[in-house]
């Protein structure tokens, strides 16, 4: 395994409890995205042929996966909000650890602002993850005076922060090396 792919998918060990191997198979199995198993065997396909355009195309499969995923989330997982959130965090974390992999292939094949974008797309789905605040439960007091009294509670971080926190240094790393001044892709989903 290639040192970039072993990072990438090192950073997604991290997870612990998400993904456990398949039964019988070598290939990590995804709980919460399991769209995205057969493209990570795919990503570790193409490493083996250590081709950057093979693992550009299979990193880029395995990002498309985990956008599939953010998007059924925000979308269908309307039963139970804060675990929505969560695994919306999961799958942009994902992303972000992806598109660095996919960076890195291409700056490999010489696509040196292809890469830069792509550092910088990895590095605003990490910022979600980063400065996600879930939603609170909000307590109204009782009124005194004017108005009444609210504050909102459970202000903590995602469970993928720190995950995040690495992915969003890792395409800082490469866009520092890389000293890419360029257009800024959109803050995307």
């Amino acid at each position: 395994m290639s040192r970039f792919v072993a990072l990438s998918v090192a950073c997604g060990v991290m997870i612990a409890g998400v993904i456990d191997p398949a039964p019988g198979a070598d290939t990590p199995a995804d709980g919460i995205c399991p769209s995205a198993t057969s493209r990570l065997g795919a990503l570790e396909d193409a490493d083996r042929t250590h081709q950057p355009k093979e693992i550009e195309k299979a990193a880029r499969a395995v990002v498309d996966a985990y956008f599939a995923c953010y998007n059924g989330q925000k979308f269908n997982g309307r039963l139970n909000p804060s675990l929505q959130q969560e695994w919306m965090n999961y799958d942009e974390t994902r992303m972000a650890q992806y598109l660095v992999l996919v960076g890195r292939a291409q700056l490999l094949q010489g696509k040196t602002s292809e890469c830069g974008v792509t550092w910088h797309e990895a590095r605003n789905h990490a910022l979600d993850v980063i400065e996600w605040i879930p939603f609170g439960q909000t307590i109204r007091g009782p009124v005194r005076g004017p108005g009444s009294a609210e504050r909102t509670t459970d202000r903590r971080r995602s469970r993928w922060y720190d995950i995040a926190l690495a992915a969003r240094d890792a395409a800082d790393d490469e866009l520092g090396r890389l000293q890419f001044v360029g257009p800024v892709p959109e803050r995307t989903p």
